[in-house]
């Protein structure tokens, strides 16, 4: 083969190369090119996503977390209070009631006290014009005779057996007025309630003062 023919070869051979490169090699460089962007595209767009999602799921989480807290300390708060009120009612019902009652039962047990009211109650009884039948109840604590002897006989005769009775109290007094369905109630149950209502609240602002901050 000439030389001429050998260049002729070569050119052709290029050519093909030449062709090859065009139609194949290029395209597919830059096909694979746009591939390789859009899993870049595709890469960054799900990182983003993702990025979202996390950020959204942590925020959920917080939010979750906090209420959580805010119940958690709700609950606490009010279990607080229900133990300091409890507490409350224990020393109130310890220390007042107790107290109070100890202190009515010790001065209403008292026999010249009891002859005392049973003494005003018939006298005021009389003094309105009541005519009914009283009996006089007393303390089981107390002794029957001493009452009888200390009210005295104008008293006793107008009490239904000409005696006072024993009751199943503990301190004071009760009158029934049998003819009218009525009894005056001045025993150590009445007198702590009444005596209660008016000096409780005093109590309470004496021990419990701030307790509420």
């Amino acid at each position: 083969m000439s030389e001429r023919s050998t260049d002729t070869a070569r050119g052709k051979i290029q050519k093909i190369c030449d062709v090859l490169k065009n139609e194949t090699i290029a395209p597919a460089k830059q096909e694979a090119k746009e591939i390789i962007e859009n899993a870049q595209m595709q890469a960054k767009e799900i990182i983003e996503k993702a990025k979202k999602q996390s950020a959204e799921i942590i925020k959920k989480s917080q939010e979750e977390k906090d209420k959580q807290q805010k119940v958690f300390e709700s609950a606490l708060s009010l279990a607080k209070k229900q133990a300091i009120d409890s507490l409350k009612i224990e020393i109130e019902q310890k220390l007042f009631d107790k107290s109070l009652s100890d202190l009515i039962i010790k001065a209403s047990t008292d026999s010249k006290v009891i002859s005392n009211m049973i003494t005003s109650v018939v006298k005021a009884i009389e003094e309105d014009g009541v005519d009914a039948d009283i009996m006089a109840y007393i303390p089981k604590s107390v002794s029957k005779k001493e009452i009888n002897e200390l009210i005295g006989k104008t008293i006793l005769e107008n009490l239904k057996g000409k005696s006072v009775e024993i009751g199943d109290f503990e301190g004071g007094v009760k009158l029934s007025l049998q003819d009218n369905n009525i009894t005056i109630d001045i025993s150590d149950d009445a007198l702590f309630q009444c005596i209660a209502k008016y000096v409780r609240s005093d109590f309470r602002d004496i021990m419990f003062k701030g307790s509420d901050e």
